[in-house]
């Protein structure tokens, strides 16, 4: 609130004069109008710029602003003996300049507009951006903001007697808003949102993935009440779960998180919301908030799924927030802030089947299971497609069973439905078979059935895939295609080699070699024997022949 330089009554005659107040706001977006309340000569007395001969302006209605002056529980007894805009005049010589009479009086004034004197024009040249407003008469103006951008504030009406001015509207406190998501392993460290918090994270399919929205607390001071909202926007591959919503108030970013807030100091919508966003968490009034004038911050967390929806590689899977605000103190409207955003990344493996010695012959019929990286459950995939539906215990399968002792009649066995298996299979005439929807982690491919002729694998293949992704993001229109920026997959001890961050698939081959041909009975010994056993037989019927025929000579 700039202040009033001094109101009396003299009589002097008023004078028309071409008056400008210029306001020194370099942000552009903003409108200004000023509202004459009284009217009347201006002439300087010893420094002090006095308004004369004083009626009421155009720009209020003064047969309905002053009764309610005089009706007002502040500021009534002032102008309660108030006939005429002189005396009301006379009667603002006892507020001082920036106190809550005078804010109270602007609040009034506000409320009784009549006609403004002028609108701002916006200047860009020569220096810092300004506003301006031009052709005004002597007077004593209340000027205020219209117009204010997305981001914006209305000031506080500011009250000033015209001559050609300068005035700076006070800074306004907005408030701003963090989306953080929780990554265990690759963030441990606080970045100064919480251990493991941070603009990136990877996941598998069907993982539950941990937010954090941080929203800080304005200066609300010049507001009766003050709304505050978060808006959170989900893509199709996040699903929320409502019941995990919580809300706490916070001195500093990464404050750990103790008693959250009762439920019943906030709303959660999820329905028909109009910005088309996955819920709402809002506060009619922000500081009726228990604690709210110590904290700096308003803390909210959730979790959701990654589900079977979500895309593959980049542009990954975002979460996106923003604040919408009290931005009026005199009336009800709202601001907001620019959106923040977190995503979620997620890869598939590509995997081929093909002959040792000749990798060009692709190998149907081979049977795998995909272990996760402590080899205590296989991962559940869609048949047709083979995106991961989550992961199935080893004991599931079969009560006590470990990677160890787990059998082929096991595992051929289970059963997860219709539409999903656990045994991964090489495909007739490519050889292939894939796994999408993979975090950043170890996996082991275990062949329990091989294609026919070839030997089975004696080990498990390691899979390593590994994703380099960046934090601190600056995101521009929310895409994340700089959040990731290598895909990379190793198979055992071998060199790592490039995936396609597009599509975020990682390519490997499983090598079978054939079986070996051992010597075994019925071949062609048996021919031998055969055949020499046969000439044995002959030579013994030319014997008997002979025989018989020297008997029948009596030899």
């Amino acid at each position: 609130m700039l202040a009033i330089a001094g109101v009396a009554v003299m009589a002097a005659p008023a004078q028309a004069a071409d008056y400008t107040i210029t306001i020194h706001n370099s942000a552009a977006g903003y409108t200004y109008q000023a509202y004459q309340v009284f009217a009347g000569g201006l002439t300087s007395d010893s420094g002090d710029d006095i308004l004369t001969d004083i009626t009421w302006g155009d720009g209020v209605n003064g047969e309905t602003l002053l009764p309610a002056l005089q009706a007002d529980d502040t500021i009534g007894s002032y102008f309660v003996d108030c006939n005429t805009a002189a005396q009301a005049a006379q009667a603002l010589e006892g507020f001082g300049d920036d106190s809550e009479n005078l804010d109270a009086f602007a609040k009034l004034v506000g409320k009784n507009l009549g006609t403004p004197a002028g609108t701002s024009s916006y200047e860009t040249g020569g220096g810092p951006a300004k506003y301006t407003i031009s052709g005004l008469d002597s007077g004593y103006y209340l000027i205020q903001s219209t117009q204010v951008p997305e981001m914006g504030t209305h000031t506080k009406y500011m009250l000033q007697i015209v001559k050609s001015i300068e005035v700076t509207p006070k800074a306004t406190d907005v408030p701003t808003v963090e989306k953080k998501v929780y990554e265990a392993e690759k963030y441990s460290q606080d970045g100064g949102y919480g251990q493991g918090y941070n603009d990136v994270a990877d996941y598998d399919i069907g993982d539950t993935v941990s937010f954090k929205l941080i929203g800080s607390v304005p200066d609300m001071s010049a507001y009766d009440s003050y709304a505050y909202a978060f808006h959170d926007t989900m893509s199709a591959g996040l699903a929320l779960d409502e019941e995990s919503i919580q809300v706490y108030l916070t001195t500093a970013k990464n404050q750990e998180l103790d008693a959250p807030l009762d439920a019943g100091s906030y709303s959660v919508s999820t329905q028909s919301l109009d910005d088309g966003c996955t819920f709402e968490l809002s506060f009619s009034d922000l500081k009726q908030v228990a604690g709210i004038g110590e904290a700096s911050y308003v803390v909210v967390t959730f979790n959701a799924t990654l589900t079977s929806d979500a895309v593959i590689g980049l542009d990954g899977n975002s979460n996106e927030a923003y604040l919408s605000f009290s931005n009026n103190p005199y009336a009800e409207e709202t601001g907001k802030t620019p959106k923040d955003a977190a995503v979620v990344f997620t890869y598939a493996l590509d995997a081929s089947k093909v002959d040792a010695d000749q990798a060009q012959t692709k190998l149907e019929g081979a049977e795998f299971v995909l272990f996760n990286e402590a080899k205590t459950h296989v991962a559940k995939v869609e048949a047709s497609t083979g995106t991961l539906q989550g992961w199935v215990a080893l004991t599931e399968i079969a009560p006590g069973a470990n990677e160890s002792t787990i059998t082929y009649e096991q595992l051929a066995g289970y059963s997860t439905g219709p539409d999903s298996a656990i045994i991964l299979r090489s495909a007739q005439t490519t050889g292939q078979f894939s796994v999408s929807g993979l975090d950043d982690s170890t996996y082991s491919l275990r062949e329990i059935k091989a294609p026919a002729t070839y030997n089975l694998l004696t080990q498990d293949v390691a899979v390593t895939l590994t994703a380099t992704t960046a934090n601190g993001q600056a995101w521009d229109d929310l895409v994340a295609a700089n959040a990731l920026t290598k895909l990379q997959v190793q198979v055992g001890d071998s060199p790592a080699a490039e995936g396609n961050i597009s599509d975020g698939t990682v390519s490997i081959t499983v090598e079978n070699k054939k079986g070996t041909p051992l010597p075994e009975t019925g071949g062609m010994g048996t021919t031998l024997f055969y055949a020499a056993g046969g000439t044995l037989a002959a030579v013994a019927g030319g014997l008997l022949i002979v025989h018989k025929r020297r008997s029948a000579k009596g030899r």
